[in-house]
């Protein structure tokens, strides 16, 4: 297991340096830092609560960033100079830490696409292999405008799926809530009111209260088992990736949630690839960078076998139109894309036309949602009120039997 540590030493020059290092072992870091002439005087593990506040630097920083770098390369500054003034106007103290690390590596001479490697959580395979062409080719900060379009419009589109599926599971959560507190604290007390009536419950009263007794008399159990699916679920999901994969494959299949998905998978693989291969990557190595920015596990394991298949000499457009993941729409692109000579091009096309269908359905699924959702709680709440006022509304009878 690796562990990150920072070190400080003096290189061949007798100047002080320092920086980071993944290693096995503090021993390990200094035979490395020996072997490219340093001196080391202190190797120490990063400490938790640093290592976490990385974690926090979100997408859309990163976006911003790379406009912010774009824009100053473009002015003439200097790479390293960059980098110390966008730290200094980061309000985010971990995007800082961060900017001061990566200054250090390229002020020892290190490229920049070796500095982001270090940094995986921040900086996807497409970020860096982007940043490799533009530092190869001379147009680093052409390709970092193009990032950070990409990676607003990624962030933009989240954001959008987001919000389509945040807003039913907050209220499905809030109808829940409320029901258990019903059940727990407003059942027991018609309950109190219905015993003394001295006449048989209607059924579906019955189950109502039969449930509220269950639930008041062993919530406790009821959380810890729900505590102990949820912790097995998540255990299993992060350990298995068939299991994701064929969870992923279900989503897919949802009615409109996973159409949502699907599309926006499919955008994130057109647009990554178009970009990587517009900037000069030879379509292997694109292929390669793309298996890891679709964020999907489905995609990702296909994508790798297309790119061991294209390795071998054959079309791209052969191969998506024997893959069932890929639509029609995708695979006649990339044919007109690759007879023409402009993937690119007709990858983009493919992209913005998956993008706008994305902001479609969010849209229908907002207004298909609202009424369902309606129903839904119309049908708890309601159900809940008609059980308990139900033997209210027999009191008369009740009463005029005795």
């Amino acid at each position: 297991m690796t562990t990150r540590f920072t070190w400080c030493g003096k290189n061949s020059q007798g100047h002080n340096v320092a920086g980071e290092l993944d290693g096995s072992s503090a021993a390990m870091v200094q035979a490395i830092l020996r072997r490219q002439n340093i001196t080391p005087l202190d190797v120490k593990p990063v400490r938790q609560h640093l290592r976490h506040n990385k974690h926090k630097i979100s997408g859309k920083e990163i976006a911003v960033f790379a406009r912010q770098l774009a824009t100053m390369l473009n002015t003439g500054i200097p790479l390293v100079q960059s980098f110390q003034i966008i730290a200094d106007s980061c309000d985010n103290p971990a995007l800082r830490n961060l900017l001061l690390q990566i200054k250090q590596e390229l002020t020892r001479g290190t490229t920049l696409f070796s500095a982001l490697r270090q940094h995986p959580r921040q900086f996807d395979n497409l970020f860096c292999h982007l940043v490799q062409a533009g530092e190869q080719g001379g147009v680093l900060a052409t390709l970092l405008d193009k990032l950070a379009t990409h990676q607003a419009q990624i962030e933009t589109l989240k954001s959008k799926i987001r919000k389509a599926t945040y807003y039913p599971l907050t209220v499905l959560g809030t109808a829940l809530t409320i029901t258990c507190l019903i059940m727990i604290f407003v059942v027991p007390q018609f309950q109190v009111l219905f015993s003394s009536f001295g006449a048989d419950l209607p059924l579906f009263t019955q189950w109502i209260v039969a449930l509220s007794d269950l639930i008041s008399t062993y919530w406790w159990l009821i959380a810890l088992f729900i505590t102990l699916c949820s912790v097995l679920a998540i255990t299993a999901w992060r350990r298995s990736v068939a299991l994701r994969m064929k969870l992923e494959a279900l989503s897919f299949a949802l009615p409109v949630l996973g159409k949502v998905r699907h599309q926006a998978v499919l955008a994130r693989f057109s647009r990554t690839t178009a970009i990587l291969f517009a900037a000069g990557l030879p379509l292997t190595d694109a292929l390669a960078a793309v298996a890891g920015a679709t964020g999907s596990n489905l995609y990702h394991q296909a994508v790798l076998g297309i790119h061991d298949q294209v390795a071998t000499g054959q079309s791209l457009h052969q191969i998506l139109h024997q893959h069932p993941l890929f639509p029609p729409l995708i695979t006649q692109m990339v044919a007109i894309g690759e007879e023409s000579g402009s993937l690119d091009e007709m990858l983009n096309k493919a992209a913005d036309f998956y993008e706008e269908a994305v902001d479609h359905l969010v849209d229908s699924l907002s207004s298909l949602l609202e009424p369902v959702i309606m129903i839904f709680l119309g049908l708890v709440v309601g159900g809940l009120v008609v059980a308990l006022y139900l033997p209210v509304f027999q009191l008369g009878s009740v009463i005029s039997s005795h």
